[in-house]
């Protein structure tokens, strides 16, 4: 939108403002698309919605913080490209739609086995579990990939279940990656000993193990006696091993909400780890949910403190400071199951 597409654009008017602190979301409920931005960006937008050009909101800013109006506005520009992509503008022109006729798939998660070692209290996966028929075979996996490689899927992620229950699954990791596909693996980490650790570590751009929390009572408490333990031991393992890239992913629950990223980040540092990576408890609909959900009040005062920390240490700004994360069914994942479905 650096060119004309800018003057064939217009900011639609059934866009909903909230706004909390600092922080502004702009929501447009008809295409369900979204923008998180600061004050200025908020105060840019608004500019914009009032029909006011770049021109003069960039000479306006200009003055206001010394900074060359010709920067401002190319950052402006950079803005509006922003916002355009994530689909909150109005098209005038049919013909430049938001979204691509067709999507273009970006990773294939390829579920291996529905077996598992662990009873995880939150685990969404207990009926494919209860109803196992079989691991991946080896046969099929090679299918898939190869079809996914000709399709222009460029990663897939190695799940299950528990991968790694899959005999077959160092071969059917290593046969992606003769395919040229980035190759990342969600594991529990319990079974992975030292042979497997150099195995994975040759196969893998990035594993990810499973841990729920700094503290081995929590931990063990969401998934089982003794887990926590050997996870961090998987980690470190799979280091020494000489992996390229190892995260933790922990999942929210009202037993760990109050735990700080920050905190859970540098123990996920102090293990080994490269990176952490939290997600929200989903909900089951059953007994579950009452015992397990987050308080939302709680967690959004722990995300707003972490949100702060982040901001103030990296200072986002433009078109950086907007950011998004969403399932990515129907918009570039596609799951396929150890049957082939």
């Amino acid at each position: 939108m650096v060119a004309s597409r800018n003057m064939d654009s217009k900011i639609p008017g059934n866009i909903v403002h909230l706004k909390r602190d600092q922080w502004h979301l702009f929501f447009r409920p008809k295409t369900l698309a979204w923008a998180l931005m600061d004050d200025l960006g908020a105060s840019i937008f608004h500019d914009l919605r009032r029909s006011i050009g770049i021109p003069e909101i960039a000479a306006k800013l200009a003055r206001e913080l010394n900074i060359s109006a010709c920067e401002i506005a190319q950052e402006i520009r950079r803005f509006l490209e922003a916002l355009h992509t994530q689909g909150l503008f109005a098209e005038e022109a049919p013909s430049s739609p938001v979204c691509p006729k067709t999507l273009q798939p970006r990773s294939l998660y390829l579920h291996l086995t529905a077996r598992c070692n662990l009873r995880c209290v939150y685990c969404y996966n207990r009926k494919e579990r209860e109803n196992w028929q079989g691991d991946m075979p080896f046969s099929l996996a090679k299918r898939v990939l190869s079809q996914a490689k000709e399709m222009g899927i460029p990663a897939v992620v190695l799940t299950g279940g528990e991968p790694l229950l899959n005999p077959e699954a160092p071969r059917i990791g290593e046969f992606a990656k003769e395919l040229g596909l980035h190759v990342t693996l969600l594991t529990n980490g319990i079974p992975v000993d030292e042979s497997k650790a150099r195995a994975l570590a040759q196969i893998c751009d990035q594993i990810v193990v499973s841990l729920d929390s700094r503290c081995p009572a929590i931990h063990d408490a969401l998934r089982g006696q003794g887990t926590h333990a050997r996870a961090v031991h998987a980690v470190r393992r799979l280091k020494e091993a000489g992996a390229q890239e190892v995260a933790i992913a922990g999942v929210i629950t009202r037993l760990n909400q109050s735990e700080r990223f920050e905190e859970f980040e540098r123990f996920a540092r102090g293990i080994g780890a490269d990176q952490a990576v939290r997600q929200i408890y989903m909900l089951q609909g059953d007994e579950r949910d009452q015992l397990l959900v987050p308080d939302f009040q709680v967690l959004l005062q722990r995300m707003d403190e972490d949100l702060e920390k982040t901001v103030a240490e990296e200072e986002p700004a433009g078109a950086d400071a907007i950011w998004r994360n969403r399932c990515g069914a129907a918009f570039g994942e596609i799951a396929v199951d150890p049957q082939g479905t």
